[in-house]
This record gives C-alpha cells, sequence and structure tokens, in this order.
C-alpha cells in the first residue's frame, strides 16, 4: 500500500505500547487511525495526541461488545483497510500456579479476541474484495517456554488460525502477515532475563517492521534475527538436542524473575 490517505487502519489493544507506536506511525503517514482498548482514561490522552483518530472503549473478548463497536465504525467511519490484532497478555506463573480466571483471560485475550474482531469486520471486507490483516502472535508460538504455557499455546493458536484463514481469503484478496517477535520493551515484559543473543526489541523499530511487512504483504516477520532460525532449528534438530540448545541461550529460564502485575 504506497499511500494512507484515506485508508483506514483498525488497531486493538491501541492505547499503550505496541498499539500506540503503531497508531502514532499510521497517523503521521496519513491514515485514518482507528482502534479500541478498554483503558479509557488512556483513549482519552490518545484522542489529544492523535487528532481525528476514532477510538472506542471495548472489550475484545466479549463478542456482543466486539459486535456492536464494528457496526459503528463501519457506519461512521468505513470499512478498514488494515486490522492489527495487537492486543495481548501474558501469565506470570507457572501452569500448575496459574489461576484458572488469568489462564481464560490469556485465552480469550490473545486468541478469542482475534475470533471475534475478524467476524466482526471480514465479512465487509471480503465484499469489497480488499484489505490487510496484521495477527501479532509472538516468538512464544513458535516454541514451548518454561513458566508461559498459557501464552505460548495462545500464540500458538494465532498462528494456526492465521495460517488457515489466509488460505481461506485468497480469492478475496485479503492479505495475511503473522508478527513473531522476541520481547518488546513494552512493559508487558518488564524483569525478563534476557534470551543471549537475541536483544529486547525496540517498539518504534519494530512497529516499523511491521508497517514495512504489511506494505509488501509478508506471510511472516519474524524478530530479531535468532527467531528466524527456530523453526528451522526445531524441524532439524532431535527433541532434547533443540531443548540443550534452547536451555543454553536462556529461554526457559528468562521469565524466572518476571515483575507481577501491580
Amino acid at each position: 500500500m504506497s499511500s494512507y490517505h484515506n485508508k483506514i487502519v483498525f488497531i486493538t489493544g491501541i492505547a499503550h505500547g505496541l498499539g500506540l507506536c503503531l497508531a502514532k506511525i499510521y497517523h503521521r503517514m496519513g491514515a485514518k487511525v482507528v482502534g479500541v482498548d478498554l483503558n479509557a482514561e488512556k483513549l482519552k490522552e490518545l484522542k489529544k495526541s492523535i487528532p481525528g483518530s476514532y477510538v472506542l472503549a471495548c472489550d475484545v473478548t466479549n463478542r456482543d461488545a466486539v459486535y456492536t463497536m464494528a457496526k459503528s465504525v463501519l457506519a461512521d467511519v468505513g470499512i478498514p483497510d488494515i486490522i492489527i490484532n495487537n492486543a495481548g497478555v501474558v501469565e506470570r506463573s507457572r501452569f500448575l500456579d496459574c489461576d484458572d480466571k488469568l489462564l481464560e483471560r490469556t485465552m480469550n485475550v490473545n486468541i478469542m479476541a482475534h475470533f471475534w474482531v475478524l467476524k466482526a469486520f471480514l465479512p465487509a471486507m471480503v465484499d469489497a474484495r480488499r484489505g490487510h490483516v496484521c495477527q501479532i502472535a509472538s516468538a512464544a508460538g513458535l516454541m514451548g517456554v518454561k513458566g508461559m504455557a498459557a501464552y505460548c499455546a495462545s500464540k500458538h493458536a494465532v498462528i494456526g488460525f492465521s495460517d488457515s484463514l489466509r488460505l481461506e481469503l485468497e480469492d478475496a484478496r485479503i492479505h495475511m502477515t503473522v508478527v513473531c517477535p522476541g520481547f518488546i520493551n513494552t512493559g508487558m515484559f518488564d524483569g525478563v532475563k534476557p534470551i543471549r543473543f537475541t536483544p529486547m526489541l525496540d517498539q518504534a523499530k519494530i512497529a516499523k517492521k511491521i508497517i514495512k511487512a504489511i506494505d509488501k504483504d509478508k506471510p511472516y516477520l519474524k524478530a530479531p534475527l535468532m527467531i528466524k532460525l527456530v523453526p528451522l532449528l526445531r524441524a532439524c534438530l532431535p527433541y532434547g538436542l533443540f531443548q540443550s540448545v534452547s536451555s543454553l541461550f536462556n529461554v526457559h529460564h528468562s521469565m524466572d524473575d518476571l515483575s507481577k502485575p501491580s
């Protein structure tokens, strides 16, 4: 997409972190920024920093709320040219120590919300025979990580769902980009132990890479470099050797000191 003038970009989790970063960049590029977030106060701040934006407070895990919100967006703004499913959460404990409600919330935010948002908007995009869907997954969707069982499950689900949906949307000329980043400095992973040779990603830089990947209709964006090697290593190495390599790179201890949510 060479020009963003009069283009509509819809982003979930738009009021903070990567979502806010993407919104600001798209706004500077001339797009009409549309989005949702749970934090109404942050949305008020966003409206001041991004004049002309159309943002709503919405719980993306609530199917009926998403469908109602989408009707408002379609009526008031129009059909999105780009949808970025960005909203996400991470549990901060091992599976057996994790509260059931937190496990449900992780799956609801990280994958079920993708279902509701796309069910709400895709029919109009299919009729228009245009559009692009960007799914923010994770490097944790490419492998298992100790201390992130539900998060890994939800991100694996995003990748599998996206790969299947991409095929279903080919005839409608709707493209799909799945983003699999390592840790991003959005605050979600405060206290994480760095993985060797895998630097913490700067949210402004990865946001620009995401936009570039969408522009080029890339099916995947994996970053940084070491993340690109994960599928190859999993395919080529025996299970035990792959886990030994993962431990060598400190993957399975990266979450040990992750700060607890306030």
